[in-house]
């Protein structure tokens, strides 16, 4: 059967479902490739932020226990409660300097992992020529 001869209905139904059935699937893609994109930006803003805060606590921590080492050597009276508050400073920044290691470490393999997908096809490396030479 022609389009010519199609009745009216048939012919626009027909029309109708040529044109919708592309957009539609060109819609599904283009939501599945925002929220894929979303889910990348906002990882990335997370880790960026949470290492900004790590960075922040560090000096932090590393300010307060210099100036408790400082009141340890300019006031001797007062070496017991100095030395308690840089042992916890000392403390504070380890775990800061730990969790920002692990944060830029996982970051880092992340980064790996998108270059690798970009290179390959978004696949994963398989072969000794894209491995790092570390």
């Amino acid at each position: 059967m022609r389009f010519k001869n199609m009745s009216i209905t048939k012919s626009f139904s027909i029309s109708l479902l040529v044109i919708e059935i592309p957009a539609f699937l060109l819609i599904g893609f283009i939501l599945a490739m925002l929220l894929r994109m979303s889910n990348t930006t906002t990882e990335l803003i997370d880790i960026n932020v949470r290492s900004s805060e790590l960075i922040a606590e560090a000096r932090l921590s590393s300010n307060i226990a210099a100036r408790n080492a400082q009141t340890m050597v300019l006031f001797p009276k007062l070496i017991d409660e100095a030395e308690a508050e840089l042992d916890s400073a000392i403390v504070m920044l380890e775990q800061s300097i730990q969790e920002l290691a692990y944060g830029l470490a996982y970051a880092s393999r992340q980064n790996y992992r998108w270059r690798m997908q970009r290179r390959r096809g978004f696949g994963y490396a398989s072969s000794n020529e894209y491995r790092p030479r570390w």
